[in-house]
């Protein structure tokens, strides 16, 4: 049985979406897959929602095998495993992405450590795939992190020489690598929108990370975010053509940005962020999800309007000590998926759902709660500092033609410095 937690808080003009909205009804669906494992840090961790609500993500079981999982916008949940994927703790299946169509791409380890691509259909079959140049030893091989409307997949791969390199898959299956001319150190794709522009990060000769966006004919624009003298980390792109991601600044601290499609770069910070800003997923609305840890190491989601105002959200089932709860997807209507810690520090999945209807649509198998008087309601609202630069980049050719602190979704790539972890809570 689904838990929920009902909220119901005022949200300013333009809190969460570019429209008018004067209030929400906020609630809080927890859930677990199946097999769950119910002892410190195992559990349910989401990585992604689409459009309608379907969210997918990993399991660890008692033994940490690691399974997919399905969960579908009325609740049912699915776990799969990848056809030889391995069943150690050190193997398993890790989804990473769902497209609008219920597609599912990610990677899954074999019983020699050897990672591979893999697509699960809409109705379940489950095909993998390899990129011509991965290197085949343990801990190596192909690692998709993004899927789009139309079924096209980017992700990255190492080399035989652990060299890594990005690269797009369309959908009718056929592979080309996608690197960017001054990533002498590496080209990790991590998100791809639904007309196939993908966006990522390189690292230069001094490991430098720096951002790109590639559009469908394979034209390459690289980017830096003005005070990201560290490193620039994009992590998602919308329909429009707007990325979000995070940038490190001189003093070692990670800002939050939204880069517009024309160029113009924003950056913000999050009142207590001592530890750093991440976010992780923006949508069509422009609106953006992610988390921070504060000076006490407890980590909070957010999502910030387009107006630029933050809301601070700590899952009310959470009470880990410390606190934590991520955002690690958004989808068109701010639906939000992401994971939180109770006080076992067993990780569980939620959705945050922000519309007036929601409750109708939870099912008769859920319970509401809302807190008690007194008691915090999850949420705090907040008008943020920003600052706006332009574009710090060149435009190359490119070739022809997809919680646990964020960082790199393939841990094992290290290619990027920004990105989602498997260790993440």
């Amino acid at each position: 049985m689904s838990r929920v937690s009902l909220l119901v808080a005022m949200v300013g003009i333009g809190a969460f979406a570019s429209s008018p909205k004067v209030a929400s009804a906020q609630t809080f669906v927890e859930f677990d897959a199946p097999n769950s494992g119910t002892t410190g840090y195992l559990g349910t961790i989401p990585t992604s929602i689409n459009s309608s609500g379907a969210i997918t993500g990993y399991t660890l079981d008692a033994y940490s095998v690691t399974r997919g999982f399905v969960r579908s916008s009325s609740g049912d949940i699915v776990e799969f495993a990848a056809p030889n994927a391995g069943t150690d703790s050190s193997s398993g299946t890790f989804p990473w992405s769902i497209s609008s169509g219920g597609t599912i791409t990610g990677d899954f380890a074999d019983a020699l450590h050897v990672y591979h691509g893999f697509i699960r259909a809409a109705g379940g079959d489950i095909s993998a795939f390899d990129c011509p140049g991965a290197g085949g030893q343990a801990g190596n091989g192909t690692f998709p992190v993004s899927i789009n409307s139309a079924g096209v997949i980017v992700g990255t791969y190492n080399d035989p020489n652990w060299v890594t390199h990005g690269f797009i898959r369309g959908s009718n299956g056929n592979i080309v690598d996608l690197d960017v001319a001054e990533g002498s150190r590496g080209t990790s794709p991590l998100s791809i929108n639904s007309a196939g522009v993908v966006t990522g990060s390189y690292d230069d000769v001094n490991q430098i990370s720096h951002g790109f966006v590639r559009t469908v004919d394979g034209i390459i624009t690289e980017f830096d975010v003005p005070d990201g003298a560290n490193g620039t980390n994009p992590t998602s792109i919308n329909d429009s053509g707007a990325i979000t991601g995070s940038a490190r600044n001189s003093n070692e601290v990670l800002r939050g940005f939204v880069r517009s499609p024309d160029g113009t770069i924003v950056e913000f910070d999050i009142s207590g962020d001592t530890n750093g800003v991440i976010p992780t997923s923006i949508n069509n609305d422009g609106i953006v999800a992610g988390y921070f840890k504060d000076a006490s190491l407890n980590q909070h989601a957010f999502v910030r309007a387009v107006s630029g105002d933050i809301t601070v959200i700590n899952e009310p089932m959470g009470n880990a000590s410390p606190l934590l709860t991520s955002a690690d997807s958004i989808n068109s209507d701010g639906s939000i998926t992401g994971t939180y810690l109770d006080a076992k520090n067993e990780r569980h999945g939620f959705v945050r759902i922000v519309t007036d209807s929601a409750i109708s649509t939870l099912g008769s198998d859920t319970t509401v709660s809302t807190p008690a008087s007194g008691e915090s309601d999850g949420i705090a609202t907040q008008t943020q500092s920003q600052s706006t630069g332009g574009t710090a980049g060149s435009t190359s050719g490119g070739g022809t033609m997809d919680p646990l602190w964020l960082l790199v979704l393939l841990a094992q790539v290290g290619a990027v410095a920004i990105g989602r972890t498997r260790g993440r809570a």
